[in-house]
């Protein structure tokens, strides 16, 4: 026997032009650009007519979530409740640095970001974040969560065996499938007080088509 359906629905912020030129964002307050406002404003407009309704809008702090969140809050009127615990991991020292830079400390285990959270740390803070959802919403069927590709891609990577009929490595749980303004949509059944969860939509950007080739002529 079912007692509860819970949807969660995970999007990614807007793009910035940090993201755009391969820069490190971590927790950096680097704001969206007009792109990166477009897509929020496609994004916002699927969430007002989203079924099942949205009914609690949660967002990472970080201002490219925020602004994001922004959009959505004036297509539904939901208030925004900033929630650290959906931050991007901080990389310290490479924090608008070039991603190839990263790219080469993560390959030596052995090396972290001088200042940055470590992989563990942001594993558990993602994870207890998720866990805590259906607490946070208490009498609500939907959330929307606004937070970052990294976040994402640990979250979904850590649940992948029991969520996803995916594999670690597959193509669909790569960062570089993860559109930004993309929606993945979670439902979690509990039964006997134990949550089991399912993906029903898996970085779907359709919502986004066109808008950048508009945007860049």
């Amino acid at each position: 026997m079912i007692d509860r359906i819970f949807h969660v629905l995970l999007l990614r912020h807007g793009v910035t032009d940090a993201n755009l030129h391969g820069i490190v964002q971590g927790h950096s307050p680097v704001p969206l650009n007009a792109q990166g406002i477009e897509q929020s404003r496609r994004l916002a407009a699927r969430i007002a007519r989203y079924v099942p309704k949205v009914q609690k809008l949660i967002s990472s702090d970080l201002v490219r979530a925020m602004q994001t969140a922004g959009q959505i809050h004036l297509s539904t009127g939901l208030p925004i409740e900033p929630d650290a615990g959906w931050r991007e991991r901080g990389m310290g020292e490479l924090e608008g640095k070039a991603a190839d830079i990263w790219s080469a400390v993560k390959a030596r285990d052995d090396m972290q970001p001088r200042g940055a959270e470590l992989p563990h740390d942001h594993h558990q803070r993602v994870l207890k974040a998720f866990l805590r959802l259906p607490e946070q919403c208490k009498g609500i069927d939907c959330v929307a969560v606004v937070t970052h590709g990294g976040t994402m891609w640990n979250l979904l990577n850590m649940f992948n065996e029991h969520v996803l009929p995916l594999k670690v490595g597959h193509p669909m749980l790569d960062l570089a499938n993860s559109p930004n303004c993309g929606l993945t949509h979670l439902i979690g059944e509990l039964s006997g007080g134990q949550w089991v969860w399912r993906v029903h939509t898996l970085n779907d950007g359709s919502h986004l088509m066109n808008i950048t080739q508009r945007d860049s002529g």
